[in-house]
């Protein structure tokens, strides 16, 4: 079996003025260069399994247009883990003079351009994709719910005591209220347009989930109880998440 790997390829101005910024700034070392005339004119340079390609002689309409991502996989693999092992980066890279800026691609992301402005990108491996799936999981799950309780209320209600607790308007604008936190949990976030109304949205139907849990105590309604606190959990868990944890900036 043959393995596969990839090497980026940055188009610099300069490979030998390159070199000193990756090996002597950015901790790379460089196995190999082909030189002509004198200059290197390709060489690669690695750190810690990232293998990168610097050249000047393939498309000089290129130079400084390039974007690479770096994974750091962190042991063990928890939120603090990986916030430890950027925050470490950022200050070994400061400490040595290279400017350092905060990104975000869903996910926190340390931004480095090189001399020709291309750009490395470094991110650990966070909950991201867990909050991901989960804001998903939920805007399906309150999404139906606020459709059921805006244009299917006499079905959904119909043998069920605690829909006695409100009237029909205030189960329609509550319907109203969840279709609108549904929008917020994702929308925000994946256009990056005001992402903390994601934090708004998941703080508001945690608050709505944990009523409806006093709700279903008083009419002794033992599944919505346990449906309700799962979900109160769960929406927590995801405003904390954006919150804290892995905010989207």
């Amino acid at each position: 079996m043959t393995d596969w790997f990839a090497r980026p390829v940055l188009h610099v101005k300069d490979v030998d003025a390159s070199l000193p910024f990756y090996v002597n700034l950015l901790g790379f070392t460089s196995p190999w260069r082909y030189d002509e005339e004198g200059r290197a004119r390709v060489a690669q340079v690695d750190r810690q399994g990232c293998a990168l390609i610097l050249a000047n002689n393939l498309a000089p309409e290129k130079i400084g247009k390039g974007v690479t991502f770096i994974s750091l996989n962190v042991e063990p693999a928890t939120p603090q883990a990986a916030v430890a092992a950027l925050d470490a980066l950022r200050a070994e890279l400061e400490i040595k003079g290279v400017p350092v800026k905060e990104g975000s691609w869903g996910y926190r992301l340390l931004v480095v351009d090189d001399l020709d402005g291309n750009q490395l990108s470094e991110r650990g491996h966070t909950m991201n994709f867990l909050l991901w799936v989960l804001q998903v999981l939920a805007a399906l799950l309150y999404g139906a719910s606020g459709v059921m309780k805006v244009f299917m209320f006499d079905k959904v209600s119909e043998g069920v005591p605690s829909f006695g607790a409100l009237p029909r308007e205030a189960w329609m604008a509550l319907g109203i209220l969840e279709l609108l936190c549904t929008v917020g949990l994702i929308v925000p976030a994946a256009f990056h347009w005001q992402p903390a109304l994601t934090v708004v949205a998941a703080t508001v139907l945690t608050i709505e989930s944990f009523v409806f849990v006093w709700v279903h105590v008083k009419y002794g309604e033992i599944t919505p109880i346990i449906m309700s606190g799962v979900l109160g959990l769960l929406m927590a868990f995801i405003a904390y998440g954006r919150m804290v944890l892995k905010p989207i900036f």
